[in-house]
């Protein structure tokens, strides 16, 4: 009677997990959902509170560019207004990031004759690797932080940098 007794209880114990209760996940959830004990109701809406700071963007004073944009015509007469005609503007500041792309640099190392005869090259400079083409200073520093820093293998890491800057780098 006892054993049994005990093997009712293991059984009411099991059928009283779900996914609320214990490690099991959400799909081996019974046919009945677990019950939804009520949050504690503050009072108080959802959301920022009446009276709290908010946490928008700021307007600066001194943004980096400044676009007017000027009617296209008058409503009145139909001509077109010019800058000096503005008795006011409307401030709208758009917080952007500037487009990452590759620029390529050519360095030339000049060679030039003297009026001695001799003919000198010019050096070129410490960032220029000894090959034709190279990765330059700052796209190795964009890699080795995302390998580095960030732990991305090292194929994600050149699928990224070729989706932002458009430099196809090889995974070497």
């Amino acid at each position: 009677m006892t054993r049994l007794s005990g093997r009712v209880a293991e059984l009411e114990r099991r059928l009283g997990r779900n996914s609320g209760n214990s490690s099991l996940p959400p799909s081996a959830d019974t046919f009945t959902r677990p019950e939804k004990k009520p949050g504690g109701q503050s009072g108080r809406r959802r959301g920022g509170q009446p009276g709290s700071a908010g946490g928008g963007l700021a307007m600066i004073d001194r943004p980096d560019t400044v676009d007017d944009h000027l009617p296209e015509s008058c409503t009145g007469c139909g001509a077109g207004p010019g800058l000096a005609d503005s008795t006011g503007y409307e401030p709208c500041q758009v917080w952007d990031i500037p487009l990452v792309t590759v620029t390529v640099t050519e360095h030339r190392a000049h060679r030039c004759r003297c009026a001695c005869g001799t003919t000198t090259r010019a050096a070129m400079p410490a960032t220029v690797a000894g090959s034709p083409t190279s990765y330059g200073p700052n796209l190795r520093a964009l890699a080795a932080y995302l390998l580095v820093f960030q732990h991305i293998p090292v194929e994600r890491t050149a699928q990224l940098i070729t989706d932002l800057t458009g430099a196809n780098v090889s995974t070497g």
